[in-house]
Protein backbone atom coordinates (compact mmCIF):
# COMPACT_ATOMS: atom_id res chain seq x y z
CA UNK A 1 0.00 0.00 0.00
CA UNK A 2 1.57 3.27 -1.33
CA UNK A 3 0.49 7.03 0.06
CA UNK A 4 1.93 10.09 -1.68
CA UNK A 5 0.72 13.71 -1.29
CA UNK A 6 -1.77 14.20 -3.02
CA UNK A 7 -0.92 16.42 -6.25
CA UNK A 8 -3.41 19.74 -6.49
CA UNK A 9 -2.87 20.60 -9.70
CA UNK A 10 -4.67 16.89 -10.57
CA UNK A 11 -8.03 18.79 -10.45
CA UNK A 12 -9.38 16.41 -13.34
CA UNK A 13 -9.10 13.39 -11.17
CA UNK A 14 -11.92 14.94 -8.86
CA UNK A 15 -14.80 16.33 -11.10
CA UNK A 16 -16.40 12.81 -11.02
CA UNK A 17 -15.87 12.55 -6.97
CA UNK A 18 -19.66 12.67 -4.87
CA UNK A 19 -18.36 14.61 -2.36
CA UNK A 20 -17.14 17.92 -4.37
CA UNK A 21 -20.11 17.96 -6.57
CA UNK A 22 -21.55 21.69 -6.87
CA UNK A 23 -17.75 22.48 -4.50
CA UNK A 24 -15.46 24.96 -6.19
CA UNK A 25 -12.19 23.28 -5.94
CA UNK A 26 -10.44 26.57 -5.89
CA UNK A 27 -12.15 27.93 -2.51
CA UNK A 28 -10.53 24.41 -0.59
CA UNK A 29 -7.21 24.15 -2.49
CA UNK A 30 -5.88 24.18 1.45
CA UNK A 31 -7.49 21.46 2.04
CA UNK A 32 -6.81 19.23 -1.26
CA UNK A 33 -3.23 19.63 -1.11
CA UNK A 34 -3.29 18.49 3.62
CA UNK A 35 -4.51 15.41 1.64
CA UNK A 36 -2.32 12.20 0.48
CA UNK A 37 -3.21 9.29 -2.34
CA UNK A 38 -2.75 5.66 -2.08
CA UNK A 39 -2.59 2.69 -3.93
CA UNK A 40 -4.59 -0.61 -3.74
CA UNK A 41 -3.79 -4.04 -5.30
CA UNK A 42 -6.45 -6.20 -6.23
CA UNK A 43 -7.28 -8.17 -3.46
CA UNK A 44 -5.38 -5.87 -0.80
CA UNK A 45 -7.92 -5.24 2.63
CA UNK A 46 -8.06 -1.04 3.16
CA UNK A 47 -10.37 -1.66 5.88
CA UNK A 48 -11.20 -4.76 8.51
CA UNK A 49 -14.27 -5.17 10.45
CA UNK A 50 -14.21 -3.99 14.34
CA UNK A 51 -10.73 -1.77 13.64
CA UNK A 52 -10.18 2.40 14.00
CA UNK A 53 -10.65 4.79 11.42
CA UNK A 54 -10.10 8.40 11.40
CA UNK A 55 -9.76 8.62 7.26
CA UNK A 56 -12.56 8.95 4.24
CA UNK A 57 -10.76 7.35 1.28
CA UNK A 58 -12.56 9.24 -2.24
CA UNK A 59 -12.33 6.52 -5.10
CA UNK A 60 -9.91 8.08 -7.81
CA UNK A 61 -10.22 4.75 -9.66
CA UNK A 62 -11.03 1.28 -8.97
CA UNK A 63 -13.45 -0.49 -7.46
CA UNK A 64 -13.72 -1.38 -3.35
CA UNK A 65 -16.26 -4.26 -2.29
CA UNK A 66 -18.09 -4.63 0.80
CA UNK A 67 -18.25 -7.03 2.99
CA UNK A 68 -20.38 -7.39 6.31
CA UNK A 69 -19.42 -10.18 8.31
CA UNK A 70 -16.77 -11.55 6.48
CA UNK A 71 -14.78 -11.63 3.82
CA UNK A 72 -16.23 -15.03 2.73
CA UNK A 73 -19.51 -13.51 2.42
CA UNK A 74 -21.04 -12.37 -0.67
CA UNK A 75 -20.41 -8.20 -1.05
CA UNK A 76 -23.24 -6.18 0.05
CA UNK A 77 -22.21 -3.78 -3.02
CA UNK A 78 -19.06 -2.60 -5.27
CA UNK A 79 -17.91 1.20 -4.79
CA UNK A 80 -16.62 2.70 -8.28
CA UNK A 81 -15.00 5.85 -8.88
CA UNK A 82 -16.24 9.27 -7.35
CA UNK A 83 -17.57 7.05 -4.49
CA UNK A 84 -16.70 6.96 -0.78
CA UNK A 85 -15.46 4.76 2.19
CA UNK A 86 -14.90 5.45 6.05
CA UNK A 87 -17.05 8.26 6.34
CA UNK A 88 -19.30 6.38 8.62
CA UNK A 89 -16.73 5.22 11.07
CA UNK A 90 -15.14 8.99 10.98
CA UNK A 91 -18.35 10.50 11.71
CA UNK A 92 -19.98 8.98 14.68
CA UNK A 93 -16.22 8.04 16.06
CA UNK A 94 -16.98 3.97 16.36
CA UNK A 95 -15.03 1.06 14.84
CA UNK A 96 -15.89 0.16 11.15
CA UNK A 97 -18.70 -1.83 10.41
CA UNK A 98 -17.51 -3.85 7.48
CA UNK A 99 -14.67 -5.03 5.52
CA UNK A 100 -13.43 -2.92 2.57
CA UNK A 101 -11.41 -4.56 -0.48
CA UNK A 102 -10.00 -3.77 -3.30
CA UNK A 103 -12.35 -5.70 -6.22
CA UNK A 104 -9.74 -4.11 -8.98
CA UNK A 105 -6.16 -2.34 -8.64
CA UNK A 106 -7.15 1.58 -7.39
CA UNK A 107 -6.28 4.83 -6.64
CA UNK A 108 -7.45 6.44 -3.27
CA UNK A 109 -7.62 10.24 -2.21
CA UNK A 110 -7.28 10.24 1.81
CA UNK A 111 -8.70 12.23 3.73
CA UNK A 112 -8.12 12.52 7.40
CA UNK A 113 -10.98 13.27 9.97
CA UNK A 114 -9.77 17.02 10.32
CA UNK A 115 -9.67 17.53 7.07
CA UNK A 116 -13.32 16.33 6.90
CA UNK A 117 -14.88 18.29 9.42
CA UNK A 118 -13.20 21.68 7.52
CA UNK A 119 -14.21 21.00 4.36
CA UNK A 120 -18.04 20.37 5.83
CA UNK A 121 -17.41 23.91 7.97
CA UNK A 122 -16.48 25.43 4.90
CA UNK A 123 -18.84 24.46 1.92
CA UNK A 124 -22.57 23.75 2.11
CA UNK A 125 -22.44 21.80 -0.79
CA UNK A 126 -20.10 19.71 0.68
CA UNK A 127 -22.21 19.12 3.90
CA UNK A 128 -25.26 18.45 1.15
CA UNK A 129 -23.09 15.76 -0.44
CA UNK A 130 -22.13 14.07 2.52
CA UNK A 131 -25.47 13.93 3.83
CA UNK A 132 -26.79 12.81 0.86
CA UNK A 133 -24.29 10.19 1.28
CA UNK A 134 -25.12 8.76 4.29
CA UNK A 135 -28.27 8.68 3.68
CA UNK A 136 -27.04 5.80 0.81
CA UNK A 137 -24.91 4.17 3.19
CA UNK A 138 -27.69 4.10 6.08
CA UNK A 139 -30.62 2.37 3.39
CA UNK A 140 -27.90 -0.67 2.98
CA UNK A 141 -29.17 -2.44 0.44
CA UNK A 142 -28.16 -2.91 -3.20
CA UNK A 143 -32.23 -1.75 -4.24
CA UNK A 144 -31.61 1.89 -2.97
CA UNK A 145 -28.11 2.30 -3.64
CA UNK A 146 -29.28 1.20 -7.77
CA UNK A 147 -31.73 4.74 -6.99
CA UNK A 148 -28.48 7.26 -5.91
CA UNK A 149 -28.90 8.98 -9.16
CA UNK A 150 -33.19 9.27 -8.58
CA UNK A 151 -32.76 10.33 -5.33
CA UNK A 152 -29.64 13.21 -5.68
CA UNK A 153 -32.04 14.76 -8.34
CA UNK A 154 -34.90 14.97 -5.65
CA UNK A 155 -32.42 16.63 -3.63
CA UNK A 156 -31.94 19.08 -6.30
CA UNK A 157 -35.77 19.66 -7.60
CA UNK A 158 -36.47 20.55 -3.90
CA UNK A 159 -33.57 22.80 -3.12
CA UNK A 160 -34.84 26.53 -3.52
CA UNK A 161 -31.46 28.04 -3.01
CA UNK A 162 -28.93 29.22 -5.57
CA UNK A 163 -25.69 27.88 -3.86
CA UNK A 164 -23.50 30.34 -5.48
CA UNK A 165 -25.89 33.53 -4.92
CA UNK A 166 -27.55 32.74 -1.97
CA UNK A 167 -30.77 33.46 -4.13
CA UNK A 168 -34.07 31.54 -4.41
CA UNK A 169 -33.82 29.39 -7.59
CA UNK A 170 -35.40 28.99 -10.48
CA UNK A 171 -37.89 26.53 -9.21
CA UNK A 172 -38.45 28.58 -6.15
CA UNK A 173 -39.45 31.23 -8.98
CA UNK A 174 -41.36 28.89 -10.70
CA UNK A 175 -43.53 28.14 -8.13
CA UNK A 176 -43.89 31.96 -6.53
CA UNK A 177 -44.95 33.23 -10.02
CA UNK A 178 -47.37 30.77 -10.20
CA UNK A 179 -48.86 31.50 -6.95
CA UNK A 180 -48.54 35.16 -7.56
CA UNK A 181 -50.63 34.87 -10.55
CA UNK A 182 -53.20 33.10 -8.99
CA UNK A 183 -53.44 35.84 -6.37
CA UNK A 184 -53.39 38.89 -8.86
CA UNK A 185 -56.00 37.27 -11.02
CA UNK A 186 -57.90 36.69 -8.11
CA UNK A 187 -57.57 39.91 -6.32
CA UNK A 188 -57.27 42.20 -9.36
CA UNK A 189 -53.62 43.03 -8.18
CA UNK A 190 -50.91 44.53 -10.56
CA UNK A 191 -47.68 42.12 -11.08
CA UNK A 192 -44.76 42.91 -12.79
CA UNK A 193 -41.84 40.00 -13.71
CA UNK A 194 -38.91 41.88 -14.13
CA UNK A 195 -35.86 40.24 -16.06
CA UNK A 196 -32.18 40.96 -15.96
CA UNK A 197 -29.15 40.08 -17.87
CA UNK A 198 -25.72 40.91 -17.40
CA UNK A 199 -24.09 42.95 -20.60
CA UNK A 200 -21.51 40.51 -22.18
CA UNK A 201 -20.91 38.29 -19.31
CA UNK A 202 -19.67 35.51 -21.88
CA UNK A 203 -17.17 37.33 -23.41
CA UNK A 204 -15.90 38.57 -19.55
CA UNK A 205 -15.87 35.01 -18.37
CA UNK A 206 -14.12 33.88 -21.17
CA UNK A 207 -11.33 37.05 -20.81
CA UNK A 208 -11.30 36.68 -16.91
CA UNK A 209 -12.19 33.05 -16.02
CA UNK A 210 -14.73 31.18 -14.14
CA UNK A 211 -13.94 32.20 -10.72
CA UNK A 212 -13.85 35.38 -11.41
CA UNK A 213 -17.49 35.23 -13.33
CA UNK A 214 -18.88 34.00 -10.00
CA UNK A 215 -17.50 36.63 -8.38
CA UNK A 216 -19.69 39.25 -10.22
CA UNK A 217 -22.62 36.91 -10.64
CA UNK A 218 -22.56 36.76 -6.77
CA UNK A 219 -21.74 40.78 -6.26
CA UNK A 220 -24.61 41.60 -8.89
CA UNK A 221 -26.95 39.32 -6.54
CA UNK A 222 -26.34 41.65 -3.38
CA UNK A 223 -26.91 45.18 -5.43
CA UNK A 224 -30.23 43.61 -6.42
CA UNK A 225 -31.23 42.13 -3.64
CA UNK A 226 -30.04 45.38 -1.45
CA UNK A 227 -32.20 47.74 -3.36
CA UNK A 228 -35.41 45.33 -3.11
CA UNK A 229 -38.28 44.88 -0.18
CA UNK A 230 -38.86 41.64 1.24
CA UNK A 231 -42.24 41.68 -0.31
CA UNK A 232 -40.33 41.77 -3.85
CA UNK A 233 -38.58 38.55 -4.10
CA UNK A 234 -35.88 38.00 -6.37
CA UNK A 235 -34.16 34.87 -7.53
CA UNK A 236 -31.45 33.69 -10.16
CA UNK A 237 -33.52 32.60 -13.51
CA UNK A 238 -30.06 31.22 -15.45
CA UNK A 239 -26.30 31.45 -15.96
CA UNK A 240 -26.58 35.37 -15.85
CA UNK A 241 -29.90 36.13 -15.35
CA UNK A 242 -31.88 37.11 -12.68
CA UNK A 243 -36.00 37.34 -12.43
CA UNK A 244 -37.50 40.26 -9.85
CA UNK A 245 -41.22 40.03 -9.21
CA UNK A 246 -43.05 43.41 -8.19
CA UNK A 247 -46.59 42.45 -6.97
CA UNK A 248 -48.80 45.79 -5.89
CA UNK A 249 -46.79 48.59 -7.91
CA UNK A 250 -48.39 50.14 -11.29
CA UNK A 251 -45.94 49.89 -13.94
CA UNK A 252 -44.49 53.76 -12.97
CA UNK A 253 -43.27 52.15 -9.74
CA UNK A 254 -42.06 49.22 -11.39
CA UNK A 255 -39.94 51.17 -13.84
CA UNK A 256 -38.82 53.37 -11.64
CA UNK A 257 -37.37 50.39 -9.73
CA UNK A 258 -35.93 48.94 -13.11
CA UNK A 259 -33.85 52.58 -13.67
CA UNK A 260 -32.81 52.45 -9.71
CA UNK A 261 -31.16 48.81 -10.78
CA UNK A 262 -29.51 49.65 -13.82
CA UNK A 263 -28.20 52.66 -12.06
CA UNK A 264 -26.84 50.84 -8.96
CA UNK A 265 -25.04 48.44 -10.89
CA UNK A 266 -23.55 51.05 -13.37
CA UNK A 267 -22.20 52.88 -10.53
CA UNK A 268 -20.85 50.23 -8.38
CA UNK A 269 -17.63 50.05 -7.07
CA UNK A 270 -15.09 47.26 -9.14
CA UNK A 271 -14.98 43.72 -7.43
CA UNK A 272 -11.48 42.91 -6.01
CA UNK A 273 -9.63 39.68 -6.53
CA UNK A 274 -6.16 38.55 -5.84
CA UNK A 275 -5.44 42.50 -6.11
CA UNK A 276 -6.79 42.88 -9.34
CA UNK A 277 -10.07 45.07 -9.60
CA UNK A 278 -12.55 44.27 -11.95
CA UNK A 279 -15.09 46.31 -13.15
CA UNK A 280 -18.63 45.03 -12.78
CA UNK A 281 -20.38 45.10 -16.03
CA UNK A 282 -23.56 46.79 -16.56
CA UNK A 283 -27.12 45.00 -16.87
CA UNK A 284 -30.00 45.32 -19.46
CA UNK A 285 -33.63 44.95 -17.99
CA UNK A 286 -36.97 43.74 -19.35
CA UNK A 287 -40.14 44.48 -17.75
CA UNK A 288 -43.61 42.64 -18.42
CA UNK A 289 -46.68 43.68 -16.66
CA UNK A 290 -49.57 41.21 -16.39
CA UNK A 291 -52.54 41.41 -18.40
CA UNK A 292 -55.84 39.85 -16.91
CA UNK A 293 -55.84 35.99 -18.71
CA UNK A 294 -52.12 35.46 -18.52
CA UNK A 295 -50.34 32.65 -17.85
CA UNK A 296 -47.19 32.79 -15.40
CA UNK A 297 -45.07 31.74 -19.08
CA UNK A 298 -46.70 34.37 -21.63
CA UNK A 299 -45.87 36.82 -18.38
CA UNK A 300 -41.97 35.17 -18.61
CA UNK A 301 -42.03 35.15 -22.54
CA UNK A 302 -43.22 38.87 -22.67
CA UNK A 303 -40.37 39.97 -19.82
CA UNK A 304 -37.95 38.50 -22.61
CA UNK A 305 -39.12 40.26 -25.28
CA UNK A 306 -38.48 43.58 -23.77
CA UNK A 307 -35.23 42.70 -22.63
CA UNK A 308 -34.34 41.73 -25.82
CA UNK A 309 -35.44 45.10 -26.88
CA UNK A 310 -32.56 46.59 -24.07
CA UNK A 311 -29.87 44.72 -25.52
CA UNK A 312 -30.88 45.88 -29.50
CA UNK A 313 -31.31 49.51 -28.30
CA UNK A 314 -27.68 49.18 -26.85
CA UNK A 315 -27.72 47.48 -23.75
CA UNK A 316 -27.52 49.37 -19.56
CA UNK A 317 -30.79 50.13 -20.00
CA UNK A 318 -34.95 49.10 -19.03
CA UNK A 319 -37.56 48.33 -21.33
CA UNK A 320 -40.78 47.21 -22.06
Amino acid sequence: MNELPFDSNAREDLDHIQLFRHVGLDSITGLLEACTTRTLREGEILLSLGEANTNVFLILSGKIRIHLESLETDPLTILGAGESVGELSVLDGRTTSAYAVAHEACNLLVMDEEILWSLVHSSHAAACNLLYTLACRLRNTDHVLSRNARVEQDYQRFGSVDALTGLHNRRWLENALDRLCRRCETGGIPLTAVLIDIDHFKPFQDRHGHLRGDRVLHAVARILSSHLRPSEPIGRYGSDEFVILLPHLDETEADWIAQRLCQSIREAPPVDMDGTELPIPTVSVGLATRDAGQSPQELVEAAIRALHRAKNNGRDQASR
